[in-house]
C-alpha cells in the first residue's frame, strides 16, 4: 500500500529512496541483494488537503479533492516518477526485473456529496445526493465521477510515459460496495 494524501504534519511524498526496501531485499548495509515485492496499490489516506475525507464521512471529498490527490500521484520525481525511476535504479543493481505493477484506488464518490464540482462542463456543480436529487440521477452522476477519475488516470498515465510500470487496474477504496443509492 502506497499511501497518498494528507496527513497532520504534510502531503504523503514517496521518493525513489523510500521505494528501495519495497522493491529490492536490502541487507544492513543497505545493498540490494534480491527482489521484494512487484506490485504496487497507490490509495488514499482518508484526508485530502482541504481537510474533506475521500472515504464515506460526514464530510466527503469533491472534484477539487481529487484532482489534488491525481497531482499528487503523478508529480514529478515523487509517488509514480518515483517508483519508475526506482526499479529502473533496482534493474542496474540486480540485472531484469519485471515492470513494478500499479493499481490505482478510486475514491469514493460519496452519497453525501452535495457540491462536487463542475463535472459535466457547463458551469453547474454536480451532486450525488438522491434525497436531493433523485436515486437515478444520483447514481448517474455518481458513476459519471468514476469515470471521470479513471479516465483522468489513464490519460495522465499515458503522457507520463512511464517505462518501468505497468498499470493493471483500479481499487475501489471503501472496499465494498454499499447498498446506498
Amino acid at each position: 500500500l502506497i499511501f497518498n494524501g494528507f496527513t497532520n504534519d504534510n502531503s504523503t511524498q514517496w521518493s525513489a529512496a523510500d521505494f528501495k526496501p519495497y522493491l529490492t531485499y536490502v541487507d544492513a548495509s543497505g545493498t540490494s541483494r534480491d527482489t521484494m515485492f512487484d506490485s504496487f496499490l497507490f490509495t488514499a489516506v482518508a484526508k485530502a488537503q482541504s481537510g474533506r475525507m475521500f472515504d464515506g464521512s460526514a464530510n466527503p471529498s469533491n472534484m477539487a479533492d481529487w484532482s489534488w490527490l491525481l497531482d499528487q500521484m503523478f508529480a514529478p520525481s515523487h509517488q509514480l516518477s518515483a517508483l519508475d525511476t526506482a526499479v529502473q535504479t533496482a534493474r542496474g543493481t540486480l540485472g531484469s526485473i519485471p515492470n513494478a505493477r500499479v493499481v490505482i484506488a478510486i475514491p469514493f464518490a460519496s452519497p453525501l456529496q452535495n457540491s462536487f464540482g463542475n463535472l459535466y462542463g457547463t458551469g453547474a456543480t454536480t451532486s450525488f445526493n438522491y434525497l436531493q436529487i433523485g436515486e437515478p440521477a444520483a447514481l448517474a452522476n455518481r458513476s459519471a465521477a468514476v469515470k471521470w477519475y479513471i479516465d483522468q488516470v489513464t490519460s495522465r498515465w499515458r503522457a507520463a510515459g512511464f517505462q518501468n510500470l505497468t498499470l493493471v487496474g483500479f481499487y475501489w477504496y471503501m472496499e465494498s460496495v454499499m447498498n446506498d443509492a
